[in-house]
């Protein structure tokens, strides 16, 4: 389960739902009292993510790249996952899928604050080996991975709610 965009065209996927990055960091970050501006963004010092041993970019670095900017990274790290314990306790700042991030706010005190950057939502999809298109434990497994997705709801419907006590 990855963003589309970083999947194969030669092996068969589908899609499980929409998601889009917001920008993770400490509460007791002091350096982000606030809403985050562009100029904050990019004199702040970040937690970069880079995919697998050829260091692909996030989706948020491709961008910067693409508009000849750079921003301040500290730490890199080869997956979102290993983003929270690298701002917990810091000033640092990094980007993140939003429900990834509520799930690490159950374990870690984290906050989310919206980027300052126009960058389009995305859709994170499940892809497998055309070899086992037909496999039982294959098709079960995305029957599954299909189901929970949908109950899931969009980012951009829980952007405005707000946890029930």
């Amino acid at each position: 389960i990855c963003p589309e965009l970083f999947m194969s065209s030669a092996h068969p996927r589908v899609a499980l739902f929409d998601e889009r990055l917001v920008c993770v960091c400490c509460p007791t970050n002091k350096q982000l009292p606030g809403q985050l501006t562009f100029e904050s963004y990019m004199s702040m010092r970040h937690v970069a993510v880079k995919f697998g041993r050829a260091q692909t970019p996030s989706m948020e670095e491709r961008f910067l790249l693409e508009h000849g900017l750079k921003r301040r990274v500290e730490i890199v790290v080869q997956a979102f996952s290993m983003i929270p314990p690298m701002v917990s306790g810091t000033s640092r700042i990094a980007s993140m899928p939003f429900r990834l991030v509520k799930y690490f706010e159950k374990i870690l005190p984290l906050r989310i604050v919206e980027l300052p950057l126009p960058l389009p939502a995305f859709t994170e999809a499940v892809q497998w080996p055309a070899l086992h298109n037909s496999d039982p434990a294959s098709l079960w497994m995305r029957e599954v991975l299909l189901q929970e997705a949908s109950r899931m709801i969009s980012p951009r419907d829980a952007k405005g709610r707000r946890r029930r006590p």
